[in-house]
């Protein structure tokens, strides 16, 4: 698939309802290994992520100013995480955070290069606190069921949000048809990556692996 034809899609940020949203083992390992550049740290994922050479290498070309004191590596390896090409399951993202969802901690061991670069260069931007919105659409109704009032769950995979509600509300996200939800999160220590994403104009504001969730209100309308 021609470089061109990347996705602007909702992919990205609808896929909560892949969240299992149960208590899991912690993620470690990743942060003992070396920082090294984005092709290095993307090595062991060839066999894991098809085409990855060809969007590592877009990254990179696209990350050559980085914004917020970053290094081209570090900035890259964000762009790279929100690129999505199709089929979006093929996509970086969408395989990593199923990988990080996995009870299996040992299916990570590949990704380690790539998370200690991705962390360290999330750990390079002011965590922020604000409101951000995910607009999905189609959740049944047994995903609905997991977010009772009062409950306290974890967000396993990376969680990609928009700081402008009228994104996440877009026909775009929600559609026009069917069950459609938006998710209002008050975050604390949310990353802001607007500087680094693919994508720069979805408002993209990015809460980290093991994040937890505490359900505080549902309303339903009709």
């Amino acid at each position: 698939m021609p470089v061109d034809n990347l996705q602007n899609t909702s992919h990205r940020f609808s896929d909560v309802a892949e969240e299992p949203c149960i208590m899991l083992a912690p993620i470690e390992g990743f942060n003992i290994q070396p920082l090294v550049a984005l092709e290095k740290a993307t090595e062991p994922l060839h066999n894991i992520v098809p085409r990855l050479h060809t969007f590592v290498h877009v990254a990179k070309q696209r990350a050559k100013h980085p914004a917020d004191g970053l290094s081209v590596d570090e900035s890259a390896s964000i762009a790279l995480y929100t690129m999505e090409w199709e089929p979006h399951t093929e996509s970086l993202y969408y395989i990593l955070n199923k990988t990080l969802r996995n009870k299996d901690r040992k299916s990570l061991k590949e990704w380690f290069l790539y998370l200690k670069l991705i962390f360290t260069a999330l750990s390079r931007l002011s965590s922020v606190n604000v409101t951000v919105y995910r607009g999905v659409k189609d959740i049944i109704e047994s995903e609905h069921e997991k977010y009772k009032v009062g409950e306290r769950l974890v967000w396993w995979g990376f969680s990609s949000c928009s700081t402008s509600r009228q994104i996440s509300e877009d026909d775009h996200f929600l559609g026009q048809t069917g069950i459609r939800t938006l998710f209002i999160i008050d975050c604390m220590k949310g990353k802001d990556i607007r500087n680094h994403s693919y994508f720069k104009k979805e408002n993209e504001l990015l809460l980290l692996p093991a994040t937890q969730i505490a359900v505080i209100r549902y309303e339903q309308q009709e």
